[in-house]
């Protein structure tokens, strides 16, 4: 994936709003505008995609060890539902393998935009694409319910705390004929249909705001990833941001206590488990790494793993700077 420019994730953390609809239609929507367009259907257990944008040839091929993908008039399309025919029925763990493995054993060459069609929810496999995906943004797809609307609410949550999205707000005209067509293998931006000049405008103001922000994000660089320094001579640790400049320090054993995993907090109740005593006084990070636009991944030298979001290093450093 590393041809790949942008990737956008679009959700509905409800199943049923429109969300497949929405990524067909904003592929070519940006299509249109003149970008290299790929769809990912994320959904293992239901996908969408062969339905609603079946392939010029269902032929699987290889590049090498990797799964060449699919297209439909020019926009790359991989789903799980070309290679097994159907959904799949598995656990949490096997799924969450399975996907990484899926997106990236595909060769999806030169991209200007990979989308992301999400699976509903706000589990572990939303998670883990949030966490193992270099996203650039999100956009999600609601209803006008209550229901439907306390579900994104709860999605956009979930993106604040891998801290991307995109802050702009639309309204697409329920019309049957967009769900037709879609089940019809037909993206509606690309009908000539009267009276659905407003909504392919819609479509269009919204892949154009797409393509605005990612090239804003771009442009301005990622100011959401952190980085660590250890500085033996006072056991401590400082926080930097992307412009190397500092956001606070924190002293290495006390960083270590604050592990989120589920060896340290029982996930129920929030509750501590570690016993701060137990660890070592110079215990130091010994390696680092970047996961995603989540957070960081430290390696300690007690042989520990943690995984501290962005939010909760920035949040910890000013509760040390207090």
């Amino acid at each position: 994936m590393t041809k790949v420019k942008n990737i956008v994730a679009v959700s509905s953390c409800k199943g049923g709003v429109g969300k497949s609809t929405t990524t067909v239609n904003l592929a070519f929507t940006l299509q249109s505008l003149g970008y290299t367009v790929g769809i990912f259907d994320a959904d293992i257990y239901g996908p969408s995609l062969p339905v609603m944008l079946p392939p010029t040839s269902d032929a699987v091929s290889f590049v090498g060890t990797q799964i060449s993908p699919l297209s439909s008039s020019g926009i790359k399309l991989m789903s799980f539902g070309y290679i097994n025919g159907s959904g799949a029925t598995m656990r949490g763990p096997m799924l969450n393998s399975v996907l990484k493995q899926f997106i990236g054993i595909t060769s999806w060459g030169d991209l200007d935009y990979l989308l992301l069609d999400m699976p509903p929810g706000t589990g572990d496999v939303q998670l883990t694409l949030c966490q193992e995906v270099d996203v650039t943004a999100a956009l999600i797809v609601g209803s006008p319910s209550e229901v439907a609307w306390a579900d994104v609410e709860r999605g956009i949550g979930m993106f604040e705390g891998v801290e991307w999205g995109i802050d702009n707000f639309w309204k697409i005209p329920r019309r049957g004929d967009i769900a037709a067509m879609g089940d019809g293998g037909e993206a509606f931006v690309r009908g000539e249909g009267v009276g659905g000049e407003i909504t392919r405008g819609v479509y269009r103001d919204i892949g154009e705001c797409v393509a605005r922000e990612c090239d804003k994000i771009k442009s301005g660089g990622n100011h959401l990833g952190l980085s660590i320094e250890y500085w033996s001579s006072t056991s401590s640790v400082t926080i930097k941001d992307s412009s190397g400049d500092v956001v606070g320090s924190v002293g290495g054993k006390a960083l270590r206590g604050e592990c989120g995993c589920a060896e340290c907090v029982e996930e129920m109740t929030g509750r501590k488990k570690v016993v701060m005593e137990s660890i070592e006084e110079d215990v130091r990070p010994v390696r680092t790494g970047k996961v995603g636009n989540y957070g960081m991944e430290v390696e300690w030298s007690d042989g520990h793993r943690s995984l501290y979001p962005y939010k909760q290093l920035r949040a910890i450093v000013a509760e040390e700077g207090k």
